[in-house]
């Protein structure tokens, strides 16, 4: 598998996208109603549905060269999820890995409760607190002390490692005496990096 750092997933496409995180749960009904449930996957991978109506020869130019540049399924590449990008205040948290390696996670709490999710992908620039000097690995994740104090936690934007759920792109023509436009549906879904 390869991952394509650059370029990333076509921001006006992303913001058509319907989706979020995806768990997955098995369920056995027991014959007095009752049911056990386990958790499969111990953190959510993110699926995404793309559907598009309309759009334009150069619009669909753009998305059949980033499909065959992906090759399907076979290359991940980065995505922008215009519903959850950013992360700052106390959401931005990092994590020792070990020495003076840490990696960015993003915290989400309700209640008393918190979960937090690797960020593999930030974008340029990624504020690091704490007081020391730090440098950021943009393509893992990482942020390593340099000199100074520990890091204590980051703000900024981050992308979604993704790669297309199918190998095959159907796109359907509209033809007009004016013209014409194109549609197509895709899914994406998140890699675990």
């Amino acid at each position: 598998m390869a991952f394509m750092e650059s370029p990333r997933f076509p921001d006006y496409f992303a913001r058509d996208l319907v989706g979020g995180p995806s768990y997955r749960t098995e369920i056995v009904e027991l014959r007095s109603g009752f049911e056990q449930r386990g958790a499969t996957w111990s953190l959510p991978l993110q699926r995404y549905s793309l559907q598009f109506g309309n759009r334009t020869q150069t619009q669909i130019d753009a998305l059949i060269a980033f499909m065959r540049t992906a090759q399907g399924r076979f290359n991940g590449f980065r995505m922008r999820d215009p519903a959850d990008y950013s992360a700052s205040g106390s959401a931005g948290v990092v994590t020792l890995i070990s020495g003076d390696n840490y990696q960015l996670y993003k915290r989400y709490t309700s209640g008393a409760n918190t979960v937090d999710r690797k960020i593999v992908k930030p974008l340029t620039p990624i504020t690091v607190a704490g007081g020391g000097t730090y440098a950021i690995d943009y393509t893992t994740g990482i942020v390593t002390r340099t000199a100074g104090a520990v890091p204590t936690g980051w703000s900024g934007s981050f992308d979604v490692p993704v790669r297309f759920d199918t190998d095959a792109m159907q796109v359907e023509a509209h033809r007009t005496s004016s013209g014409g436009s194109f549609s197509w549906s895709l899914t994406l879904a998140e890699l675990r990096l």
